[in-house]
């Protein structure tokens, strides 16, 4: 069944405003094995707010691409409505893997979408292009944009990522930098190096580089730092880290040094010391850093944690205090955990030198349904440490779509198009002979139908000569069953 998911958040406001504020920030609408995630950030008012049980919810796409969702209230049978015109993402999965995902921006303008975000994934779910553009609506134009191609090796290791930049006056991308990856036997990353695009040479040139060393346990022990001086060609060595590990193989002691050019010699930077408990868990990082005049570790700050049954129950910052030769606090955070095993209620304090004391105090508090889903968490804060005042409160609401609009769960339903890619023509193959009853559609990337197929046999000929090229989906439906097809057009 289509499920509709909705989070709403009411944020404090004056005496003198006597309206809430109510945002919807998360819905999704599922179609088989396709799901519409509608991502806008939706605001509208009501006073004398309370909380409404949804009882029905229509919802209805036109063809310029905008989405209408209604609901129903329960209590006062009110209705509302928003009109989704600012964003909207479709998202394709591929036996359980994401395979692609769209962004796209709704221009009033000339009542089209615009490209925003897009992410292609291969078969085992990972990244091949990621492109995020920014939209400016109200002088219609991209303000920015940055492009990832990712490429990988037979073990699905990434060999090269291209960081690509919009130009924003031609809408065209181009090359910005390029990092290669390269692996050891044991699959451990051995050498990243980054290379800028010169535009004027078109060429790429050498940047900076990382380059890792492990030990027997493949633990990485060693991180070294270089800048590629472009004068001299040669690459030269700025910074590292070393990493030591106990006896159990937990890291023991993380130090990061600098080159001292002038007097061409490393000193340490900072340092990191770890302890664990006896089932691997941090406990303590104590941070140092170098005097370097006087040359030895002193103190800076020092991190705790504490477990119970599972669980991350307690968190401490502690700062160290030079005058007493002692830490001062700095920041303290409990957790606690329902019979449920959800954590139900977190603590957080911060320390005040003015006052010597805790003077900021945050609670969140989680609520759950019977089904153990979030249906409500609120937060409080007090800066006094006594008294308590929320400033913001957050509802979860679960609900099917019950009305004649709602689309039903559909059964999978096997067709074949070939060829594909395709220019002029393709070919749709039926696995089944009651094509009578078939409803069949092309839809373009933002989920717009642009067309309708005319079934005439199990095989059926369709020409596509007249859609532009881009990325299409093909639907078909015979009440019962249902199925869609990726094809590209060239």
């Amino acid at each position: 069944t289509a499920v509709f998911m909705a989070v709403s958040q009411e944020r404090a406001t004056d005496e003198k405003n006597t309206e809430q504020r109510t945002e919807l920030a998360i819905h999704a609408i599922v179609f088989g094995d396709t799901i519409f995630v509608m991502d806008s950030s939706l605001t509208y008012y009501q006073s004398n707010y309370e909380l409404p049980q949804f009882k029905t919810i229509i919802k209805k796409r036109y063809a310029n691409g905008r989405l209408m969702v209604s609901w129903r209230y329960q209590k006062n049978n009110a209705i509302g409505e928003l009109l989704l015109n600012s964003s909207d993402s479709l998202v394709f999965f591929d036996d359980g893997n994401m395979k692609e995902r769209y962004l796209r921006y709704f221009d009033n303008s000339n009542g089209q979408w615009t490209d925003a975000n897009s992410f292609i994934y291969n078969e085992d779910g990972l990244p091949l292009l990621e492109e995020h553009k920014n939209w400016d609506a109200q002088n219609n134009y991209y303000r920015s944009g940055t492009q990832y191609i990712y490429e990988y090796n037979d073990d699905w290791q990434i060999l090269k990522k291209f960081t690509n930049r919009l130009d924003t006056s031609n809408n065209v991308w181009k090359y910005s930098s390029l990092r290669d990856y390269y692996y050891d036997e044991n699959g451990n990353d051995t050498l990243v190096t980054t290379l800028r695009w010169n535009e004027e040479a078109q060429l790429w040139e050498n940047a900076y580089k990382f380059q890792y060393l492990f030990n027997d346990q493949n633990q990485k022990v060693l991180d070294n730092y270089y800048i590629f001086d472009a004068e001299t060609q040669v690459w030269n060595l700025t910074n590292k880290t070393t990493k030591t590990y106990d006896e159990y193989g937990f890291l023991d002691t993380l130090t990061h040094y600098n080159w001292y050019e002038e007097y061409e010699f490393w000193y340490g930077d900072y340092r990191q010391i770890y302890s664990w408990d006896e089932e691997g868990r941090r406990t303590e990082i104590i941070g140092q850093d170098f005097d370097l005049p006087y040359e030895h570790w002193f103190n800076d700050y020092k991190l705790n944690w504490e477990y119970e049954d599972g669980h991350q129950v307690f968190y401490s910052k502690q700062q160290w205090k030079y005058e007493n030769a002692d830490w001062l606090p700095d920041e303290e955070t409990y957790n606690h955990y329902n019979e449920n095993n959800k954590l139900d209620t977190i603590l957080s304090k911060s320390w005040s030198l003015y006052t010597n004391s805790w003077s900021y105090i945050n609670r969140t508090v989680y609520t759950f349904n019977e089904s153990g889903n979030t249906e409500r968490y609120f937060s409080e804060i007090s800066l006094d440490g006594n008294l308590f005042e929320t400033y913001y409160d957050t509802y979860y609401y679960y609900s099917k779509f019950i009305t004649p609009d709602a689309v039903p769960e559909l059964n999978a339903l096997d067709f074949s198009i070939y060829p594909n890619p395709a220019n002029s023509k393709i070919n749709i193959l039926l696995q089944q002979d009651d094509w009578q009853n078939t409803e069949a559609s092309i839809l373009d990337i933002s989920g717009r139908m642009v067309s309708t197929i005319n079934l005439q046999a199990i095989l059926t000929i369709v020409d596509i000569s007249q859609l532009k090229s881009g990325v299409y989906f093909i639907r078909i439906s015979n009440g019962n069953n249902s199925g869609v097809r990726k094809v590209i057009v060239n």
